[in-house]
């Protein structure tokens, strides 16, 4: 009996075409769960220029020092100078002005020397009438002392005489009872009398003696009172005149001193470079035109020494910026493979460390942080990356899976926050 060959079954067979494509399928399904475990690190990205870190190598405008033309120019635009070169000159349009300026600068100083010696002078006058009133003062008090003594000496012998004057009346009184009574002599009664006469005559003398010396010690403090009150007076028109003199002393050294501030922006008519640097641009070129002090004449840049990005950040992600953390950097022009999230691929960019964070926002929605050369990775050289550079920077954050990290996307979850690493 023939055997008979069915072809159903090859019909309901699976193509192999349809299984590869399954094959691949589901190797593509378990590379894709793999990745979804892959660390992955956060960056919050932001834009940013290369500028100097020291204000003074910013660029800069050079201003003319005084009014007037321009007279000679000695540079031109793109080019680069040494610190002290000649840049310009400038001249005054008046051509007698330096000539008066020196001139007053001599009155100016001769007024200065005349207050300064007659200062002197009034000084040395208070010190001599100061000298004065202490010689007299202890004149006064000595004579006042040797009064005062006297009197009390007179007073001493007043009392004396008091007693002896007591004494004589007594011995009167009782001599002339005994005279009128005969029993005394009329001699011895004279006598007495002369003896008690001449007792009331010396008390009458000490006390006068005593009032007139109260009245010297009184006159003593007047003549003293009189002297002080005349030499403090005097002491104090001349303290007078001495303020008055230090005002007109700094009256006359403030006009001085603006007086020589002029003649310096006058003799500093020829500007010089203060850095070594290069001149951008030339912003008065018209010798005719008539230039005020302070207009920019030359934009200048001086030579950067540390360079630094000036990253501009959202306020978004303004929490996460701190300083020491480190970032990413692709600078505009040089060719780069990066992939933020993963640092291992990170062709064409270049290291850089947060070193500070401004505190307070210049412009609404952003702040602004400065970001140094990482030492392990350098920038390129200063005649390859140059100063005005835009840049691209990504600031480096925790790692997570990429589910996480997709996850957090599609929730709009703002990223974690680390903690920075100072230096």
């Amino acid at each position: 009996m023939n055997k008979v060959k069915f072809h159903a079954l090859e019909l309901v067979q699976t193509n192999p075409v349809v299984i590869h494509i399954w094959r691949f399928i589901f190797l593509l399904l378990i590379f894709f769960i793999v990745v979804l475990f892959l660390p992955w690190r956060q960056t919050a990205e932001g834009e940013g220029t290369l500028i100097a870190y020291e204000p003074s190598e910013r660029m800069q405008s050079i201003s003319a020092p005084i009014d007037g033309f321009i007279d000679t120019f000695y540079v031109s635009e793109n080019v680069h100078v040494e610190k002290g070169m000649k840049l310009f000159d400038m001249i005054d349009p008046d051509k007698a002005y330096g000539q008066r300026a020196y001139k007053m600068k001599d009155d100016f100083k001769e007024q200065k020397q005349n207050v300064e010696k007659e200062s002197i002078v009034l000084k040395d006058n208070q010190e001599s009438l100061k000298e004065q009133q202490k010689i007299r003062t202890e004149l006064y008090d000595k004579r006042y002392l040797q009064a005062k003594e006297q009197l009390k000496s007179l007073q001493l012998k007043y009392t004396a005489q008091q007693k002896n004057y007591q004494v004589e009346f007594n011995q009167f009184k009782r001599i002339k009872e005994l005279y009128m009574h005969k029993i005394e002599s009329l001699r011895a009664y004279e006598k007495s009398e002369n003896m008690y006469v001449n007792a009331k005559i010396q008390l009458d003398k000490v006390k006068i003696d005593i009032e007139v010396q109260k009245r010297h010690l009184s006159m003593i403090k007047q003549e003293q009172k009189q002297f002080t009150q005349e030499i403090e007076s005097q002491i104090r028109s001349l303290q007078n005149k001495i303020l008055s003199a230090k005002t007109r002393l700094n009256i006359l050294k403030r006009d001085y001193e603006k007086h020589l501030t002029k003649i310096a922006r006058y003799d500093a008519s020829a500007v010089v470079s203060e850095k070594n640097g290069s001149v951008m641009r030339i912003l008065q070129h018209d010798k005719n035109t008539y230039i005020k002090r302070g207009e920019p004449v030359i934009h200048f840049s001086p030579d950067v020494g540390v360079r630094t990005i000036l990253l501009k950040v959202s306020d978004f992600n303004m929490p996460l910026i701190k300083q020491g953390l480190k970032t990413r950097i692709r600078f505009h022009g040089w060719p780069v493979l990066n992939i933020s999230g993963w640092p291992a691929i990170q062709f064409g960019t270049f290291g850089g460390i947060i070193k500070k964070v401004d505190p307070i926002l210049h412009e609404k929605g952003f702040y602004y942080a400065y970001i140094m050369e990482d030492p392990k990775e350098p920038w390129p050289r200063g005649d390859v990356l140059r100063i005005g550079t835009n840049a691209t920077v990504w600031v480096s954050l925790a790692t997570v899976p990429v589910w996480y990290e997709i996850w957090r996307l599609m929730n709009a979850f703002p990223p974690k926050m680390v903690t920075s690493e100072k230096k």
